[in-house]
Protein backbone atom coordinates (compact mmCIF):
# COMPACT_ATOMS: atom_id res chain seq x y z
CA UNK A 1 0.00 0.00 0.00
CA UNK A 2 1.52 3.28 -1.14
CA UNK A 3 1.15 5.97 2.18
CA UNK A 4 -1.37 8.91 0.77
CA UNK A 5 -0.73 12.59 2.02
CA UNK A 6 -3.93 13.79 4.18
CA UNK A 7 -2.95 16.85 5.52
CA UNK A 8 0.32 19.47 5.89
CA UNK A 9 1.42 21.17 8.94
CA UNK A 10 3.51 23.84 8.13
CA UNK A 11 6.48 25.18 11.24
CA UNK A 12 8.84 27.97 10.26
CA UNK A 13 9.21 29.63 7.99
CA UNK A 14 9.24 28.31 3.98
CA UNK A 15 12.39 27.35 1.98
CA UNK A 16 11.38 28.50 -1.49
CA UNK A 17 7.86 28.23 -2.84
CA UNK A 18 7.36 25.49 -5.76
CA UNK A 19 5.37 26.98 -9.19
CA UNK A 20 2.36 24.81 -8.41
CA UNK A 21 1.00 23.96 -5.05
CA UNK A 22 1.91 20.23 -4.21
CA UNK A 23 -1.96 19.55 -3.97
CA UNK A 24 -2.60 20.75 -6.74
CA UNK A 25 -0.36 18.94 -8.64
CA UNK A 26 -1.26 15.70 -6.64
CA UNK A 27 -4.74 16.11 -8.37
CA UNK A 28 -6.19 17.51 -4.95
CA UNK A 29 -8.12 20.52 -6.06
CA UNK A 30 -7.40 22.85 -8.77
CA UNK A 31 -6.45 26.36 -7.43
CA UNK A 32 -8.55 28.85 -6.53
CA UNK A 33 -8.95 32.14 -7.44
CA UNK A 34 -7.80 34.53 -4.80
CA UNK A 35 -10.38 37.23 -4.77
CA UNK A 36 -12.80 33.94 -4.02
CA UNK A 37 -11.06 33.06 -1.12
CA UNK A 38 -10.07 37.00 0.51
CA UNK A 39 -12.90 38.68 2.50
CA UNK A 40 -14.03 41.91 4.55
CA UNK A 41 -15.53 42.84 7.32
CA UNK A 42 -17.75 39.57 7.30
CA UNK A 43 -17.99 36.49 5.27
CA UNK A 44 -18.79 36.61 1.59
CA UNK A 45 -18.11 40.47 1.66
CA UNK A 46 -15.56 41.48 -1.05
CA UNK A 47 -13.17 44.01 -1.37
CA UNK A 48 -13.74 44.80 -4.97
CA UNK A 49 -16.55 43.58 -7.22
CA UNK A 50 -15.74 41.20 -9.91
Amino acid sequence: MTPEVTAYLCVGAVAFFRERPELEVAGWLERTDLKALIHQDRWGQHDQPD
